[in-house]
């Protein structure tokens, strides 16, 4: 038989391979086309593949040479029975993900895909049952229902990689909605009243780098000593602790532009000075008792801080202020307003925030700058200027 396959008429009553109008069995003219390939490797044992039931020995020819392109790219898979939420378990277990990522993805797993698309075989699941599936996710947020969808298109890339699918189809399922902009963040006089509030706190230079690097409060929770280095004024983020089922796990940034230093301005650096020597204080006054793990921001015996502690301290402190309700993370959204409000390149603040990229910048920020059009309609003014 030919590798590259070859079409030809199947008998309907027994099967077999009609060689005229007329099979062996008796039959006459019950017959449907059919196709057969030999789909393993070269060099390896022969292994063929026949599919019957085509009407036309065109169509015949036409799902061969799909199955043969697919055999030149690599997108061919074996026929298996697998079904996705098989396929997840195995999957959620075996990558590698961030902690606070994977405990994202084992929600979404177990909240919402398992339950709604588990029971599709993997290599039947298609985009019309995905869309259908995101449609009926009523009770979710927009952006909590794209969460879900990036959960499983790459879960599915996976799959694909492992040749268990030839297709994502899960590709273009789903669009990110668009950023809200209505994002509630303090103007500078009133982070300065937060501040002025906060400043005889023990943890004051923890709120001071929240406010003056934008960092996110698994960063600053994971912040070690190693990584401050107050002769050069910098922080270089190379950690977070992030809460997670059963506790609290230590990890690298959320995004790998996360990596980042950041530069830090005097009145932190000084405040970062008095904290370490606070710290020396109280490690001589635990003595044995104190837990000394090289954490920047910890309770007087050394003990790190747990991240949702720091928001709700967080929330207490700004009340006592009397300043607008924020949420922690508004913090960080407040620094990137300010700067950019004051003309700082978004390319430097995307890096200062350790975004993904500067695009994502732009989209979440975009509406802070709403005079960049008439700015840039002084173009105009140029070109007429020299007529």
């Amino acid at each position: 038989m030919s590798r590259q396959g070859y079409v030809f008429k199947k008998c309907a009553a027994c099967g077999r391979k009609v060689e005229d109008k007329v099979c062996t069995c008796g039959a006459r003219r019950r017959y449907s086309w059919a196709y057969r390939v030999d789909v393993a490797p070269r060099g390896a044992q022969r292994r063929q593949v026949t599919r019957s039931g085509f009407d036309s020995r065109a169509d015949a020819l036409a799902a061969l040479g799909e199955l043969q392109g697919d055999l030149r790219s690599g997108a061919r898979v074996d026929p298996s029975k697998l079904t996705l939420g098989q396929y997840l378990n195995r999957w959620i277990e075996a990558v590698d993900l961030r902690p606070s990522t994977r405990a994202g993805y084992e929600g979404h797993i177990r909240n919402h895909i398992t339950p709604g698309l588990g029971d599709w075989r993997l290599q039947d699941l298609d985009s019309t049952a995905i869309k259908a599936f995101y449609t009926s996710l009523t009770t979710l947020a927009p952006r909590t229902v794209h969460r879900v969808h990036n959960t499983l298109h790459r879960a599915l890339e996976d799959a694909v990689e492992d040749r268990l699918i030839s297709r994502n189809p899960a590709d273009k399922a789903h669009t990110e909605p668009e950023a809200d902009h209505d994002m509630i963040t303090w103007t500078a006089d009133e982070l300065a009243t937060f501040l002025r509030t906060v400043r005889e706190d023990r943890l004051y230079p923890m709120w001071r780098v929240l406010a003056m690097t934008g960092m996110r409060r698994g960063e600053v929770a994971g912040l070690r000593w190693d990584s401050v280095d107050l002769g050069a004024k910098t922080i270089t983020v190379q950690r977070a602790r992030v809460r997670v089922r059963g506790g609290v796990a230590e990890g690298p940034p959320k995004t790998n532009r996360g990596r980042r230093t950041i530069d830090l301005d005097d009145g932190t650096v000084d405040a970062l000075v008095s904290w370490a020597a606070l710290e020396v204080e109280e490690r001589v006054a635990w003595g044995d008792e104190y837990q000394d793990g090289g954490w920047v921001f910890t309770w007087e015996d050394g003990r790190p801080l747990e991240p949702t502690g720091i928001s709700s301290r967080f929330a207490r402190r700004s009340k006592a202020a009397g300043v607008p309700k924020l949420r922690l993370h508004d913090l960080r959204d407040t620094h990137a307003t300010l700067l950019l409000k004051e003309g700082v390149a978004p390319h430097v603040v995307s890096l200062r925030l350790g975004h993904s990229s500067v695009a994502f910048t732009l989209q979440v920020y975009a509406h802070v700058l709403p005079g960049q059009q008439s700015e840039a309609a002084r173009v105009a003014a140029l070109v007429d200027g020299g007529e």
